[in-house]
């Protein structure tokens, strides 16, 4: 088993590195996402769902405790409300790379309310607390080399994004990478804009 885990580790993360290159040739050539790179982008995150069930496979033996039961549906329930309220926050078109160039984009080229005061990235923070509750109602050691994986594929995403994003608007966002963590922490200073 633990030769399918790997495979599907390496698999999912070379998919992941391919599908990104192709996003961020997209970006440069479009300065936007275009539906097919939407769809490949979405497809990664798919694909690592579905690996869960070579990390998470549950055999029928044994059931967590009521501990583990109750924190994984706490930290599913957080990090669905947590994904989409800064999804909403930041925009539907925003959140599937579409809101490059529109007018509400060039007035405001990047979120600094809300949750992303405290994250550049919050939608990938809070769908990491979703799938540690996950790892929470199935736990299995290998949970945790699933959670990593989402990691790889969410640093390998955040790049690409950074990258056009320091492209697209290279007075404003260096100072909102100064003031706002990348992952998740308190603003370093105060909002340089709003």
């Amino acid at each position: 088993m633990i030769w399918i885990q790997i495979a599907v580790f390496v698999g999912v993360v070379a998919v992941s590195w391919i599908v990104f290159q192709y996003v961020g040739s997209v970006y440069k050539k479009h300065a936007k996402l275009t539906l097919p790179a939407v769809t490949a982008e979405t497809a990664v995150f798919v694909l690592h769902g579905c690996s869960g069930t070579v990390y998470l496979a549950w055999n029928g033996e044994g059931v967590p405790n009521q501990v583990f039961l109750a924190l994984g549906a706490v930290f599913v329930a957080l990090g669905l409300v947590g994904t989409l309220t800064a999804m909403r926050h930041l925009g539907w078109g925003a959140t599937f790379g579409q809101g490059t160039g529109t007018k509400s984009e060039a007035a405001r080229p990047v979120a600094n309310s809300g949750l992303y005061r405290y994250s550049r990235n919050p939608q990938l923070v809070a769908y990491l607390l979703f799938l540690v509750g996950c790892v929470l109602l199935w736990p299995k050691w290998a949970g945790i080399a699933w959670l990593v994986l989402y990691g790889v594929i969410a640093w390998i995403m955040v790049h690409t994004e950074e990258k056009h994003l320091k492209e697209a608007h290279p007075n404003l966002y260096p100072h909102y990478c100064e003031e706002t963590p990348r992952w998740i922490g308190t603003p370093r200073k105060a909002p340089y804009f709003e």
